[in-house]
């Protein structure tokens, strides 16, 4: 298991915690790509609870039960960026990799993708010969036309995760910018998706009025992509709150969690209808994979006592 600590923003303007924060998720997301069957990598909730923090590595890895971590800051002027990072492996705490990028903003999506490859190398080498070296997907890592609108896409997911009624009300603010300046940019729509459902989920909004937006943007994201599995995840719960298919929801939920087994929301969520359908052992399953990928979620562990209470 990997965590990815939250980079830390050394502009010395908070108003720009949206773009190291971003920098970390789209990190995750990444090497949470790499090699589905050896590495597993931590979710963003769990390891934001650490930003500013002052707990040691040792201590850190040992709560959320982890091999490797990597650390690093971004520093972003008008049109240049420098990021640091470097990867710990936690068994003797040394440093395996480590480097300095200086790039000019408009290459920040190829140096992520750059970033990625060379910790999978890393990891490569220490998993030994007997595992098939990992190469990243670059075309994923540059889908969006623009670094504009791969911006707006941060500052989406960066409000979208404050989970409050403005910050769902900001999120769909900036995707809807996104999806207006690059009409193929399937993450985009995914995450517009997403904050709809969140909306009438947390009864922020009436479903009647947010849930077909909702679904428009899901269907458009795999219209795109069929391989994202955010917009999977997000279709699965469209259709089980609203439309109540549950045969339909399962199968994109297992679709979601086929294409990416580390995306530990497409986990919770399944729990949660497995749960539903009574199917108690695979639901306590699924919610033990995501308390693996993210440890210190309150919602993930709120609803596996709930499914614990429930299987009784």
């Amino acid at each position: 298991m990997l965590a990815v600590l939250p980079f830390e923003n050394l502009t010395g303007d908070a108003g720009q915690d949206y773009f190291s924060d971003g920098l970390t998720e789209e990190m995750i997301a990444q090497l949470g790509r790499l090699d589905r069957e050896h590495l597993g990598v931590i979710a963003r909730t769990s390891v934001m609870r650490y930003k500013h923090g002052q707990q040691q590595l040792e201590q850190i890895a040992k709560e959320l039960g982890v091999q490797y971590v990597l650390e690093g800051s971004v520093r972003r002027d008008s049109d240049k960026v420098r990021i640091t990072a470097q990867l710990v492996q936690m068994r003797d705490q040394t440093r395996v990799w480590a480097r300095q990028y200086d790039r000019e903003l408009s290459s920040l999506l190829i140096l992520q993708g750059e970033i990625a490859q060379e910790i999978a190398d890393e990891i490569h080498l220490a998993l030994g010969n007997d595992h098939q070296r990992i190469a990243v997907d670059r075309t994923r890592a540059v889908s969006p036309s623009s670094y504009e609108t791969y911006d707006l896409y941060l500052k989406g997911r960066y409000f979208w995760n404050k989970r409050t009624r403005q910050g769902l009300q900001q999120a769909i603010e900036y995707f809807q910018q996104a999806v207006t300046k690059d009409t193929n940019y399937a993450r985009a729509y995914a995450g517009l998706a997403d904050s709809y459902a969140l909306m009438t989920s947390y009864g922020f909004a009436s479903p009647h009025e947010f849930m077909p937006k909702a679904r428009a943007a899901a269907l458009r994201a795999l219209q795109i992509d069929d391989s994202l599995a955010e917009a999977h995840t997000s279709l699965a719960l469209i259709t089980e709150n609203y439309d109540w298919d549950w045969q339909t929801a399962e199968k994109e939920f297992r679709r979601a969690i086929e294409l990416d087994p580390n995306y530990a929301t497409a986990h919770h969520w399944y729990a949660e209808h497995l749960t539903w359908l009574g199917r108690f052992p695979e639901a306590l399953r699924e919610s033990e994979r995501a308390r693996q990928l993210d440890p210190l979620s309150l919602i993930i562990a709120t609803d596996y006592g709930a499914i614990l209470y429930t299987a009784v």
